[in-house]
């Protein structure tokens, strides 16, 4: 078998004038059928439909170039035209340690615990069009929400030459992983694709009252070949069918979640003898780098590059990159001195991502890493689910630094998401958090973990979404900090359209669930950083707010901090001490603040001079507990400047 593109679903376009809630005694209800007047509906609803022939329409939606979908008059199950997609060979598009390459044979697996990820070269945006055939956020309703009255989806499918492996898949408000159902036909001949709606919401949940999503994905191809789809359409078990239908038997229940894998020690003793002050060291990336340098020097990035640092002990230290279109990583194992890949060699250690997609966060045993791949390592606009989130850790094991194979997060993304927050607990737990544009066309904060070190990353609610809020005003990734042997979320909502005015809010994970989203009192700015000040005390400082305070939470109610002179800045725990990294007023500096008890700070402590503006700064959340390390770089620089400060 040969990997072929996908069908775009035209099903997802059309609909039109069959819409409606479904009648308990009707046998058959006609979705769509891609008749010439649903085709001349479809172009006065956001499509432009151009007549190529007598025998032949092409539609390309308005907002996004380049996708197309063909209509063709001849072949049909339910009227004189059918829907077609030609595939012409073997073409899959996956992510390899250079980048982004076209290759056969490296697929991912077919069945994964949460999604079955997809990679096919010339697999087009499905764009948002799908949600609104099932919301009546248009001039005409499309199709029915309501499937309750009927026992079956069919469709009917055709191959001319190759035979094909096919998958129809679908969504309700809340489904997720969504329900995937996989079909193989030989060529020649018309079928039925068979999915059993009552099997689906008896075994898998399906809300059969709010569906939300449909979908088809020509998998695998035996040979070039043109595949026709016709007579999408609800039945019940009374409606027979006139064509050899194909079912998949196989179970639409989950499976087990992995066994929660241990944190594992680290065989080597760290050396966290007290340092002295000492002068920043210069990592010159002009050289190091390959190909165009960019990222550092944009201001943009500054929220996004924290946590790109983490050190083990005095001598162990890894520095996570953002370059062009890709990350890299550099580490140390002399302290500083000298500086290299994980092969060894001057130029970083590199792997695909999107330059704007930098979400890190990192500890002494290293740097978390997830990334938005999306369609060919860029973003793939507003689609259906695919394989956009995808975890990768640079770990610290003893014998040097290891980068772990990609392990997905999250399919289910309409478009790609910019950043993310990562925390792993002492027991080994990690979570994620990131804003996300949903099936809804609306913002949501979703959050996942994983119990065996990132190779799996489930949802808190199994089978569901992981969203803990869906607003269009949620307006950054969530910062996640541990909260006594759990975490807590503060994230950022602005009051009114337009982000003129923000209010943070926070959510605690109880061991089942996240709590009910609560706002934080008079929070008008953004998170900028939290740190844990022992057990269930958690501090997080703000971009703004009350020129630059921190408020703190003792697991009873939240409570203003103000370091002097402070301005926003990044927390970061040294053992059980806290302290706060933050740019002088002229930008030119960086300070250090330290927290001795519940509202009492130090008086700043000067770190760093520079002549140009410091665009972009970072330290751990977590830290060795002998010094804080801090990097940092300045405007339209080529190089990070990297310091040990001191704690003791």
């Amino acid at each position: 078998m040969t990997a072929a593109r996908s069908i775009p679903l035209a099903v997802l376009l059309s609909g039109v004038v069959l819409a409606g809630e479904p009648s308990p005694t009707s046998k058959e209800k006609l979705l769509c059928s891609f008749e010439q007047t649903e085709i001349e509906q479809i172009g006065k609803w956001a499509f432009r439909t151009k007549k190529v022939s007598g025998q032949l329409y092409e539609i390309e939606p308005e907002q996004y170039g380049g996708v197309k979908w063909h209509i063709a008059k001849g072949e049909a199950t339910h009227g004189e035209w059918a829907y077609t997609d030609t595939i012409e060979g073997p073409a899959w598009r996956g992510y390899g340690e250079g980048g982004s390459e076209r290759y056969a044979g490296r697929r991912p697996h077919d069945k994964t615990f949460t999604y079955q990820a997809y990679r096919a070269a010339g697999a087009d945006n499905f764009n948002t069009w799908f949600l609104h055939c099932f919301r009546k956020s248009f001039p005409a309703p499309w199709f029915p929400v309501d499937w309750s009255g009927y026992d079956f989806l069919r469709v009917d499918v055709k191959s001319n030459r190759g035979d094909v492996k096919m998958w129809v898949c679908l969504e309700d408000d809340e489904l997720e992983p969504y329900l995937k159902r996989s079909f193989r036909f030989p060529a020649g001949e018309w079928f039925t694709l068979e999915v059993d709606l009552r099997r689906a919401a008896t075994e898998r949940g399906l809300d059969l009252t709010k569906m939300r999503n449909l979908w088809t994905f020509v998998w695998e191809t035996s040979a070039p070949t043109t595949v026709l789809m016709d007579n999408l359409r609800l039945a019940t078990k009374e409606a027979a069918a006139r064509l050899d239908v194909l079912r998949d038997e196989t179970p639409m229940t989950l499976p087990e979640p992995p066994k929660p894998v241990p944190r594992r020690a680290i065989p080597l003793q760290p050396d966290r003898t007290p340092l002295k002050d000492e002068k920043p060291k210069l990592v010159d990336l002009a050289q190091r780098w390959p190909g165009p340098f960019r990222g550092f020097g944009n201001p943009g990035y500054r929220f996004q590059w924290r946590g790109g640092i983490s050190a083990f002990d005095n001598r162990h230290t890894a520095l996570l990159l953002l370059g062009d279109g890709c990350r890299g990583v550099l580490v140390t194992s002399d302290g500083g001195t000298s500086w290299n890949g994980l092969d060894g060699k001057p130029a970083p250690t590199t792997f695909p991502c999107h330059a704007h997609a930098m979400g890190a966060a990192a500890d002494t045993e290293g740097i978390l890493m997830v990334a938005s791949l999306g369609r060919g390592a860029t973003c793939g606009g507003k689609a259906a689910p695919t394989d956009r989130v995808w975890f990768r850790q640079l770990a610290f094991r003893g014998d040097g630094w290891h980068l772990s194979p990609e392990a997905l997060v999250s399919s289910d993304p309409r478009h790609c998401p910019y950043t993310y927050s990562l925390l792993r607990l002492a027991s080994g737990r990690m979570w994620v958090s990131w804003r996300e544009e949903d099936r809804f066309n609306s913002w949501s904060l979703h959050l996942r973990h994983s119990d065996d070190a990132g190779a799996t990353w489930l949802s808190w609610r199994p089978g569901k979404t992981p969203a803990v809020d869906a607003s269009d005003l949620i307006s950054d990734c969530g910062t996640l900090v541990r909260c006594g042997d759990s975490a807590i979320c503060i994230y950022t909502r602005a009051v009114r359209k337009g982000y003129s005015a923000q209010q943070a809010y926070f959510t605690i994970f109880d061991g089942e669930k996240w709590s009910k989203p609560s706002p934080i009192e008079a929070s008008d700015a953004r998170v900028w950083s939290a740190a844990n000040a022992g057990g269930k005390n958690v501090l997080v400082s703000f971009d703004s707010f009350g020129k630059g305070s921190v408020l703190s939470w003792d697991g009873a109610s939240w409570k203003k901090e103000v370091p002097k002179e402070a301005t926003g800045g990044l927390l970061t725990t040294a053992g059980e001490r806290v302290f706060l990294v933050a740019l002088a007023k002229s930008q030119r500096g960086l300070r250090l603040w330290e927290r001795k008890a519940p509202g009492l700070w130090t008086e700043p402590r000067q770190l760093v001079s520079e002549q140009d503006p410091i665009e972009t700064y970072s330290v751990p959340m977590s830290s060795p507990p002998n010094f804080v390390p801090l990097a940092w770089t300045c405007s339209q620089q080529k190089w990070v400047k990297v310091l040990r400060v001191p704690t003791e």
